[in-house]
């Protein structure tokens, strides 16, 4: 009970960041703001992949606090790319943290005196992701804000989760669709709000909710319906093509849904 008290009170703490935002703080005059990185403000233009990438690694290289990483590539050759955000002295054992958060995953293995023992010198361990699927944008512009937060700020509240969280956060899980929506956006945005409801809305057609919101190969990253139904269908579009927009919801001929 003890341990699982202690990593929702670090939950807690956790998460005063996304409600202190436009809190006073002093600031880290050396970390590169957002805009002067990227050349727009957050929520004024949809950040591409390449911009959050270069974000990332300006952050990265004038703040002790935040390191970069790349877990992989995407299809189109696009950086898989995050950030382990954390008090300085956090990252000088971040093997040992690694293989702690490993042991107590498994309370099998411990005996609460042995727990106790680990917990007492733990930070907890967050993961945040953004935008898994390409026309949902917030989600990266949300993270980034939460990395530029960590990063720049010295209140105490800021301290206190630096010193007792490491914090992982991944801003762009489909960067393919992500760009494919923003070229989309930005060839298409005009100097006045579009009438037209699908505009920056998610009752897109089926086709268009095809192109912006899967990967490459139009997969749907949080969705497990496709990689079974790709098996019995050469054509990656077959199931979106075959279901009207009014008729989403209907089985498909071999049982699966859409």
């Amino acid at each position: 009970m003890r341990v699982a008290t202690r990593f929702v009170t670090y939950f807690a703490a956790s998460l005063v960041v996304a409600v202190l935002w436009a809190g006073p703080a002093p600031v880290q005059a050396q970390v590169p703001s957002f805009e002067s990185v990227t050349g727009h403000a957050f929520g004024e233009r949809v950040t591409q992949a390449y911009q959050m990438q270069d974000y990332l690694e300006a952050v990265a290289a004038a703040s002790d606090r935040v390191i970069v990483e790349q877990s992989g590539t995407s299809w189109e050759g696009r950086p898989l790319m995050h950030a382990i955000v954390t008090a300085p002295a956090n990252h000088a054992r971040l093997d040992e943290i690694q293989a702690n958060a490993q042991a107590l995953g498994d309370p099998r293995e411990l005996s609460d005196a042995e727990a106790e023992s680990i917990i007492a010198d733990q930070p907890a361990v967050f993961w945040f992701g953004g935008s898994i699927h390409g026309f949902e944008l917030s989600g990266s512009e949300a993270a980034l804000k939460m990395l530029e937060r960590l990063a720049m700020q010295d209140d105490a509240v800021t301290q206190t989760i630096l010193e007792n969280t490491v914090v992982i956060i991944d801003p762009m899980l489909n960067p393919d669709g992500r760009d494919a929506f923003a070229y989309h956006n930005h060839e298409t945005m005009g100097a006045e709000a579009n009438p037209d409801n699908q505009d920056w809305a998610n009752d897109f057609t089926a086709w268009e909710a095809l192109k912006y919101r899967t990967s490459h190969y139009y997969f749907d990253i949080n969705r497990d319906w496709f990689a079974p139904y790709a098996q019995r269908d050469a054509s990656p579009r077959a199931c979106a093509a075959s279901l009207a927009p009014a008729s989403r919801n209907r089985q498909p001929r071999d049982g699966l849904r859409c």
